[in-house]
């Protein structure tokens, strides 16, 4: 059986232009790396690229930018990183809960600085307890209050299905600004 992302999504029939470019956009995620946390960051991957995001990748499944071998391991994380920001057609931050999330956190509050001037192209999760009042790092909502054409969404602790659902139905809205974007460069 093939999938079908009209039963999923009844809006692509009448704009069936996302559906048939969703293997277009490059699609970075950032989030933690430390276990268990970089196994929720796959599965996310994983799950978008079935839903036909080919594209998706976290930044360590790249070798490119190529490693340069004076550089330390964290000198070339950050430029892979830095480029990945500059270079992806759409950034997914991750924020977990519980999470060691100072990389992430650092590589997002890098975005303006790195001349990232499509900050639409950013779309920041956030894991929380409770979805009415969420608990968020003021580092990272002093930048969402900076640049508010960030998108920013919560969802539950330990509830990767509902990241993953928020994750597929933002990612066509998305993905048709990306595909306007390319028609102005």
């Amino acid at each position: 059986m093939t999938y079908d992302p009209t039963k999923e999504f009844p809006f692509l029939i009448d704009n069936e232009r996302i559906d048939n470019n969703r293997d277009k956009p490059h699609i970075t995620i950032f989030g933690s790396y430390q276990s268990p946390y970089d196994t929720r960051l796959e599965r996310l991957r994983d799950f978008l690229q079935s839903k036909g995001y080919k594209k998706t990748q976290l930044v360590r499944d790249v070798s490119f930018p190529v490693r340069i071998k004076e550089l330390t391991n964290a000198q070339n994380d950050k430029r892979q990183s830095e480029y990945w920001i500059q270079n992806s057609d759409i950034l997914l931050w991750i924020f977990f809960k519980n999470a060691d999330n100072a990389g992430v956190s650092n590589e997002f509050g890098q975005l303006p600085h790195l001349g990232k001037d499509g900050l639409w192209q950013s779309i920041v999760f956030i894991e929380t307890e409770d979805l009415l009042n969420p608990i968020i790092s003021s580092m990272i909502t002093g930048t969402l209050d900076d640049y508010q054409a960030i998108q920013q969404y919560e969802f539950l602790s330990n509830d990767d299905q509902m990241l993953h659902s928020l994750a597929l139905g933002i990612l066509p809205s998305y993905t048709l600004r990306f595909l306007e974007d390319l028609k102005r460069r």
